[in-house]
């Protein structure tokens, strides 16, 4: 058997305790410990940025500020940590020699925690998520390059009336996939769209941990559901601009009898904060925000969903997407 590289892993958004890719990565950690014992897995979460994290990721900062953020395990073979640097990937990108300052504080603090951990830095696998992390290939020298693209990201309702900054990242992405040893795909039109462009493309659609799930409705139901009238129709994942809020609106208000709870963290997007229809959306009072909850947890508040939503807006983007909750 040959042998298998440790993974230096750079996560695309937010924290690891709610990341949409923390799932793919423990069912990494899994199989890799059992072909590999002595292979680590290295996840670093989005710098913390000294300039915007105050305002924008009050919460993330504080922690990190308080030391909660350091490099921190998992399981036996699973590690995060949390770098900083002075400001975020797209935003440095105007500003000049910014990027090199970035560079070199990520190339400190990710070599330090590779050394701490006794990492195999001859034999490292660097995966990425996002044409924006392409600066991320040069942080340390990597026997594997891993582009993973889960999404349309030119088609972000950030970038998507912006048509100079969705070029930017189109050919960030060419860029991209020209240094990419492997390209991993989760959807039909994802790959479709790739793999004339890099010889070694692969499909690997988006699964569930199965007896996770499977177990849930002998469990009893959450007590924060308790005050929730029912029926529920349940809603699990980020806030976001990806929702189609004028269509949940007209299904709340066209049933007030129906009770829509939403599970997931809200991004404080100042764009979306200005919507009125977000707005409206949020002051029904048959919707009800939970919040963020443990993975651990999930599965209850799932089985006590009779009806679970995918309310995404139809756009360029969500088509070449494919949600997780679909077989959660």
């Amino acid at each position: 058997m040959h042998d298998l590289p440790d993974f230096l892993v750079y996560l695309p958004v937010g924290e690891w305790e709610s990341n949409t890719r923390q799932k793919m990565l423990l069912a990494v950690s899994d199989a890799l410990r059992e072909r590999q014992p002595r292979a680590k897995v290295l996840c670093l979460e989005r710098p913390v940025c000294l300039a915007t994290s105050p305002l924008r990721e009050g919460r993330k900062f504080r922690r990190w500020l308080r030391g909660e953020c350091r490099l921190r395990q998992i399981n036996d073979n699973l590690y995060v940590g949390t770098p900083w640097v002075p400001l975020h990937d797209r935003l440095s990108a105007h500003v000049p020699l910014l990027p090199c300052l970035n560079r070199y504080v990520l190339r400190r603090y990710t070599r330090d925690a590779l050394k701490r951990l006794s990492m195999r830095v001859d034999m490292l696998a660097s995966w990425v998520f996002h044409p924006y992390q392409i600066s991320y290939l040069d942080v340390v020298p990597s026997a594997l390059s891993v582009y993973e693209c889960y999404d349309a990201y030119d088609e972000f309702a950030s970038v998507a009336h912006n048509p100079r900054e969705q070029q930017r990242i189109r050919d960030m992405e060419r860029a991209l996939m020209d240094r990419a040893d492997l390209v991993l795909t989760t959807g039909r039109n994802l790959y479709e769209a790739r793999r004339a462009r890099h010889p070694n493309v692969r499909l690997v659609p988006n699964g569930v941990s199965f007896e996770h799930f499977a177990n849930a409705a002998a469990q009893p139901e959450p007590e924060d559901l308790h005050r929730i009238p029912k029926p529920i129709l349940g809603f699990v994942g980020n806030i976001n601009e990806q929702i189609d809020y004028p269509l949940v609106t007209w299904l709340a208000r066209r049933h007030p009898n129906w009770s829509f709870v939403v599970i997931g963290r809200y991004d404080g997007l100042a764009s979306l904060q200005r919507r009125a229809d977000f707005k409206e959306w949020l002051a029904l009072p048959n919707v009800h925000r939970l919040g963020w909850k443990d993975f651990a947890r999930l599965p209850r508040y799932v089985a006590n969903f009779p009806g679970g939503l995918i309310s995404f807006v139809i756009n360029q983007l969500t088509p070449p997407g494919y949600p997780p909750q679909l077989h959660e």
